[in-house]
C-alpha cells in the first residue's frame, strides 16, 4: 500500500477555519480537494485534543533526514562513478550520519538516483570547446558556395569476427551458459580495419582500407602521405577550411 502524504501544518489549519465558516465535510473536501475521511479526522482530532499539529506517533524515525538527503544528493552528483561503499563513505564524512550502504542505497533509489551504463561519447576538453567555438564564430558567415569547396574526411572502424557492442538474447532462469545463449569471442577481438575516405559536394573520393599490416610502425604514416598527395593531384580540388 502506497504512502500517503502527512498534511502540513497550514493544510490543517485551513481545513480548521473552513469547519469554523460553518462549512460541511463535503464542502471542505471539495474546496480543498481532501478526502473527506482525512478531512472528518482533522476536525474529531481539533474537538478532542485542541490541535491541529500532527502528534508524535510510535515507530522508528526515519535515518536520513531531509538534510541529509540533500547532502547526500550533493555527495551522489559529485561522484557520479563512485560505489554505493565510497558514497557512504564520503556520505558519513561530509553529514557526521552513521548509516550504512544499504540505508544510503535506498535513500537514492528514492530521491530518483539508479546505477545506469554511462553512455560513451568522444572526449572534449575545455581547450577543445573553445577551439570550436571560436571556429564555429569565425565561419557563422560563409554562403553554400563556400562551404562546397570544403574537402570532407572521415574514417570508420569495421571489426571482422563479430560486433564488439552488447549482444542480447532471450533466455529463462538457468539458462545463462547454454551454448545458444552465449556470445563467442576470440582473442584480439578476430582483428579490425579501418576505412578512411572523403567526399564533397560534387563527388565522392576514394576509400582507403588501413588493415593490421598498415597501422603497424612506419607504414601508416606512408598510408596517410599517400592518401594527402592524392588529394593534391585532383585538379581543381576543393580546399580544406583552415586554407580557407
Amino acid at each position: 500500500m502506497a504512502h500517503t502524504l502527512e498534511l502540513s501544518d497550514f493544510q490543517r489549519g485551513t481545513v480548521i477555519g473552513c469547519h469554523l465558516s460553518n462549512k460541511s465535510v463535503r464542502k471542505i473536501s471539495a474546496l480543498l480537494k481532501l478526502p473527506r475521511s482525512t478531512v472528518s479526522a482533522v476536525i474529531v482530532k481539533w474537538k478532542r485534543l485542541g490541535a491541529t499539529t500532527a502528534q508524535p506517533r510510535s515507530g522508528r524515525p526515519h535515518k536520513v533526514t531531509e538534510r541529509d538527503r540533500r547532502v547526500l544528493k550533493r555527495v551522489a552528483r559529485k561522484n557520479r562513478l563512485s560505489s554505493v561503499a565510497t558514497l557512504t563513505t564520503e556520505f558519513q564524512t561530509t553529514s557526521g550520519s552513521n548509516v550504512s550502504t544499504i540505508t544510503v542505497s535506498r535513500a537514492l533509489h528514492e530521491m530518483g538516483f539508479h546505477g545506469r551504463a554511462a553512455t560513451y561519447k568522444p572526449k572534449v576538453t575545455m581547450s577543445n570547446v573553445k577551439r570550436r567555438l571560436e571556429w564555429c564564430k569565425a565561419l557563422h558567415h560563409w554562403t553554400l558556395e563556400q562551404w562546397k569547396r570544403v574537402l570532407w574526411s572521415d574514417e570508420s572502424r569495421f571489426t571482422i569476427w563479430q560486433s564488439d557492442g552488447r549482444i542480447w538474447v532471450w533466455r529463462m532462469p538457468g539458462e545463462r551458459y547454454l551454448p545458444q545463449c552465449i556470445g563467442p569471442t576470440v582473442k584480439f577481438g578476430g582483428g579490425e580495419i579501418m576505412v578512411r575516405a572523403r567526399l564533397s559536394s560534387s563527388s565522392e573520393g576514394k576509400s582507403y582500407i588501413l588493415d593490421d599490416s598498415v597501422l603497424c610502425g612506419n607504414s601508416l604514416g606512408t598510408a596517410l602521405s599517400c592518401f594527402s598527395m592524392t588529394l593534391r593531384a585532383r585538379p581543381n580540388r576543393p580546399t580544406s577550411v583552415p586554407d580557407l
